[in-house]
């Protein structure tokens, strides 16, 4: 959406500079690229796929993993993003920036005690930015059944 409305306004600006003034606003089909160029935009990031149910996580179209059943739950960095790693007893793994789980509250709830349950519960293998960021080493975070 942010993106569209830049795209518009670069085009409101190019036609100004282009024709020194607004004498351009005059011509209807100039309009056109105004109001069409971020119509592309409104279907970027679209294509995510997040879904989660008690005990499994799926992230786009192949990342789908059993949260209670990992064997890693990992943090890495990627330019400014954090994203999520986590890979299953069964080979299974998933692949997402973080912030895209965390969006959504009830989701990131059943990803999180899945993550939190697999690395206290079953001893999957965490990195330090994983125990920092998802405050894995908090013991007020789990009680063991």
């Amino acid at each position: 959406m942010t993106l569209g409305a830049i795209m518009a306004t670069v085009m409101f600006v190019f036609f100004c500079v282009r024709d020194t003034g607004f004498s351009w606003m005059t011509t209807w089909w100039l309009w056109l690229f105004v109001v069409l160029s971020p119509l592309p935009f409104l279907f970027v990031g679209r294509a995510i796929r997040i879904s989660a149910g008690a005990d499994w996580l799926r992230y786009g179209k192949t990342g789908f993993v059993s949260t209670y059943e990992l064997t890693t739950a990992k943090i890495t960095t990627g330019g400014a993003s954090r994203y999520l790693e986590l890979t299953d007893e069964h080979g299974n793994s998933a692949y997402a920036p973080l912030h895209n789980l965390q969006m959504n509250r009830e989701l990131w709830d059943l990803v999180y005690n899945g993550i939190l349950h697999s690395v206290r519960g079953n001893g999957a293998e965490t990195n330090k930015l994983a125990r920092t960021f998802l405050d894995l080493d908090n013991p007020l975070r789990f009680r063991g059944e």
